[in-house]
């Protein structure tokens, strides 16, 4: 496509004129159609757990079934084994009132029935085994239903949010100028967090269930000798499954925070403040001079994920265990400012390294799409400081002029 000097239409590379909204329409069809073929995936893997469920539900039941008869079988052999033992005791004390073959006897009966019981014993130990192997397995596969449904659910979700509301996107997006930024950085900003969402789920969770695996292995072996490692190893199991987990609802509320409500930008930002403080163990100081007022919902949700990857980046990189952070407003004009006095970084050779370049890239066209300005002043050894501004459009008020 070539932009034409009307900044209004599209050319083809067959001559044609395509309108901006066809252009709009488009993306939205495809992505339309993206959420519905991975809708459909999702619907398979949800089947296929639940088949193996079911599978691992009868092979579970007949375990369990086979277990109880063995450790039954393994009762019946100790009792035996026990009267047996006591009457090898009598004959062999008192010899001369039993004949050889009584003792011959007696003796073979406690053999074979020992014998018996040790073969009774490993086989139940198998069996208990096989049945605890079943079980996680099992409850492995309902999880990963549980959550394909809830995938599922905000697939569905997404989906109707874009059907729903296809005629209100194009009526608010008749400037074409900035229908064409907005579905550039829609697909860019789209890759960007998918590679974010990968390096999280790599880093994260995906090293945690590696560690996992090699403990179960661990848990394998152990079991057949002593025990209480086992048990050692099943706490450390334990525990880096509880890592797993908060890792997930980090990333699950990175994605979806639950902003802006009706409180207002000031209220939402403390709110999440004092969330990440505790989550973190990191303090950040807050100052404020604008009134608690309603913003354009944009300008709300841009300034936040601004914040977000400010105090993210400031949590990875420098080092810090204090933020500051201030909200000012003046002449139409509102200031998001973002500091630390960690280790700080030099601008040009994090610019030139694409993968530590993805947060400042997406707060600058955050900040680029609000025809604001974004500041970073770091220098090694002398902390960070970002500074984002941006035109409220004078629509953000209390009713005054």
């Amino acid at each position: 496509m070539v932009k034409t000097g009307s900044g209004e239409r599209y050319m083809s590379d067959e001559g044609h004129i395509l309108p901006q909204q066809e252009k709009l329409d488009n993306i939205i069809k495809q992505v339309l159609r993206t959420l519905e073929k991975g809708k459909d995936d999702i619907y398979e893997v949800s089947e296929d757990c639940r088949t193996q469920c079911v599978t691992l539900e009868q092979r579970l039941e007949e375990a369990i079934r086979e277990a109880r008869a063995v450790v039954e079988l393994v009762d019946k052999y100790e009792k035996q084994y026990q009267i047996a033992r006591a009457q090898l005791a009598r004959v062999s004390k008192d010899f001369r009132s039993y004949s050889e073959r009584d003792i011959q006897d007696a003796y073979q009966q406690a053999q074979d029935l020992m014998t018996e019981l040790q073969t009774s014993r490993q086989k139940e130990i198998f069996l208990k085994r096989r049945r605890d192997d079943l079980m996680l397995e099992l409850r492995k596969f309902e999880s990963i239903g549980e959550r394909a449904d809830r995938m599922m659910d905000n697939a569905n979700m997404a989906i109707n949010i874009l059907e729903g509301n296809l005629e209100e996107l194009k009526d608010a997006m008749d400037d074409a100028f900035k229908k064409q930024q907005l579905a550039l950085w829609i697909m860019e900003y789209l890759e960007m967090e998918r590679r974010k969402i990968a390096r999280d789920l790599h880093d994260g969770p995906a090293q945690v269930l590696a560690s996992i695996l090699i403990s179960t292995e661990l848990i394998s072996q152990y079991s057949r000798d002593d025990w209480n490692l086992a048990h050692k190893e099943l706490i450390n199991v334990r525990n880096q499954g509880q890592q797993v987990l908060s890792e997930i609802r980090r990333i699950m509320y990175d994605l979806r925070p639950g902003i802006m409500d009706a409180d207002g930008l000031v209220k939402n930002l403390i709110n999440y403040l004092n969330d990440y403080q505790t989550k973190y163990d990191i303090q950040v100081d807050f100052e404020c001079n604008t009134q608690n007022m309603q913003y354009d919902s944009q300008l709300e949700i841009a300034l936040f994920r601004i914040l977000q990857e400010a105090l993210t980046n400031s949590r990875k990189h420098s080092g810090a265990n204090k933020a500051k952070v201030t909200l000012e407003e003046k002449d139409h004009h509102i200031a998001l400012i973002v500091e630390d006095q960690g280790r700080g970084f030099e601008m040009e050779k994090v610019l030139q390294s694409q993968k530590e370049s993805y947060g400042i890239i997406g707060m600058r066209e955050r900040t680029e799409l609000l025809n604001g300005k974004m500041e970073i002043i770091s220098a090694p050894g002398a902390g960070t400081k970002i500074r984002v501004e941006v035109p409220t459009g004078g629509d953000a008020g209390s009713g005054e002029d």
